[in-house]
């Protein structure tokens, strides 16, 4: 059980998102799913999980917030560093095409399917991208 359970299905969906290149490629970059009215992109998930959650930093304040397990804390304590470094490699103003296409983009992806696979972990007693 967590305190914000919203916000916990928010960062799933971020989870998600920063797992799958592919998917990141054909919404954020070609546009090619119609999701009008959902957050989505590289800003979107960048802002949750730096500035709103601030994870990279305090996941561990996190802990019965909106994460439920150690693992947790560390995987996403890992993904908020690689996001930090992609971001410092590329600059804040830059667009979706140009994170995604730097070497350091896969960090990130590779990051976020183990915090995905914590998450699942805990939520459902099974990681989904192992």
């Amino acid at each position: 059980m967590v305190r914000y359970p919203w916000k916990r299905v928010e960062l799933g969906a971020y989870l998600q998102e920063l797992a799958d290149p592919l998917f990141q490629w054909q919404a954020w970059i070609e546009r090619k799913h119609d999701n009008s009215g959902e957050m989505q992109g590289f800003d979107f998930s960048a802002h949750f999980i730096l500035d709103e959650m601030t994870l990279h930093e305090n996941a561990e304040n996190c802990l019965g917030i909106i994460l439920k397990t150690p693992e947790e804390v560390i995987t996403l304590t890992v993904l908020g560093k690689a996001l930090i470094a992609v971001i410092e490699a590329v600059g804040k103003m830059a667009s979706d095409r140009e994170y995604l296409v730097h070497p350091l983009w896969k960090d990130v992806v590779l990051s976020a399917r183990k915090a995905l696979d914590a998450f699942c972990e805990a939520e459902y007693g099974f990681p989904v991208t192992s």
